[in-house]
């Protein structure tokens, strides 16, 4: 199966990031740059503008969406940097000086899957890594970019669904235990207004009855 992921540019959304920090409020929640951009005190959130979301995949091209949560401008530095110590060829590469970002899979039947949510730092104390110290300040930005695409998904009509794998500490057949993010979909749930259900291959956040 042939996916497209929809990159405008390896620096582009780092830039709407930068200039979101100085002309957005914090709440404000709008099209900026040719973007739709999330900003709060702690987090700037980049993603396609939603009229660009395609609707559903088309069959064997099946469309990639991908949400950068960015630092305070103070810290960008530090996280361009940290790109030197990740794999080449990860999400990192499109999205360099984000904390990280989530993949979102538009299935053809419209519905949204998470693909991924990945760090784009490794922690240490050396040159090139991200001091725990900030690790931890920014440790919530899987549950809030999560948290945004299911607004998104409930305003498309559409569900989430999320593989058992990225829910368990390992396979849930084996007797693996639920992770943290568990939790987080928990919270998430209770927050959007939406319904989590498990199956057996994938929990479903669901945005209607």
């Amino acid at each position: 199966m042939h996916m497209s992921e929809w990159i405008i540019s390896n620096t582009k959304q780092l830039e709407v990031a930068r200039k979101a920090w100085g002309e957005l409020s914090d709440g404000a929640h709008e099209d900026f740059e040719g973007h739709r951009v999330v900003k709060t005190r702690k987090y700037v959130l980049v993603m396609p503008k939603l009229d660009q979301w395609p609707q559903d995949g088309k069959a064997g091209n099946e469309r990639l969406i991908r949400v950068a949560v960015y630092p305070k401008p103070e810290h960008i530095d530090q996280f361009l940097a940290a790109k030197a110590n990740l794999r080449a060829g990860g999400p990192s590469d499109s999205r360099p000086g984000a904390v990280g970002s989530i993949a979102l899979l538009v299935r053809s039947n419209g519905e949204l899957s998470l693909s991924n949510a990945q760090a784009h730092f490794k922690i240490g104390a050396e040159p090139g890594f991200i001091h725990r110290d900030l690790a931890d300040y920014y440790g919530g930005w899987r549950f809030y970019a999560l948290k945004k695409a299911v607004q998104i998904a409930k305003l498309r009509g559409s569900d989430m669904e999320i593989e058992t794998s990225h829910v368990y500490r390992r396979p849930s057949t084996l007797g693996g235990s639920r992770s943290a993010f568990h939790e987080d979909l928990l919270k998430i749930a209770r927050e959007t207004g939406t319904k989590l259900k498990a199956g057996v291959q994938f929990y479903r956040l669901k945005t209607k009855d």
